[in-house]
């Protein structure tokens, strides 16, 4: 009675009649077939996308890492170079002291043969 109701009214209000839209039960199996079908492909699409997104992500965790590291090893670059610098500045220095005291010992060396052989000119004196 509703459904003639509407069918006299002139309005646009969609319906859904209680009989079954299928001639017969074959259209039934085919109409779940062709839903499982679309199902299916949307749970294909999704896996699709999935992939893609995960494809996407690590190539730029990938990129990330890799401007990570970079960064890093950039860093510790830096930082070698530092020591570097600090330790040939301590060897030049090193190296300095030590001419300076060989320098020193041999002038050591040399007031010691001279303040002997002054001692030994006093004794016989």
């Amino acid at each position: 009675m509703l459904s003639a109701q509407r069918q006299t009214k002139n309005d646009d209000t969609p319906f859904k009649s209680s009989t079954t839209t299928a001639a017969s039960p074959t259209d039934e199996i085919c109409n779940v077939n062709t839903n499982a079908r679309e199902s299916g492909n949307t749970y294909n699409e999704a896996e699709n996308l999935r992939l893609t997104m995960r494809t996407i992500m690590q190539e730029e965790l990938h990129v990330i890492v890799r401007e990570a590291i970079r960064e890093e090893f950039s860093y510790l670059r830096k930082e070698m170079r530092s020591f570097e610098d600090s330790i040939s500045f301590m060897n030049a220095n090193f190296e300095d002291m030590k001419t300076k005291v060989e320098a020193y010992m041999q002038d050591t060396k040399q007031l010691r043969s001279e303040s002997e052989l002054l001692q030994r000119n006093v004794k016989d004196l």
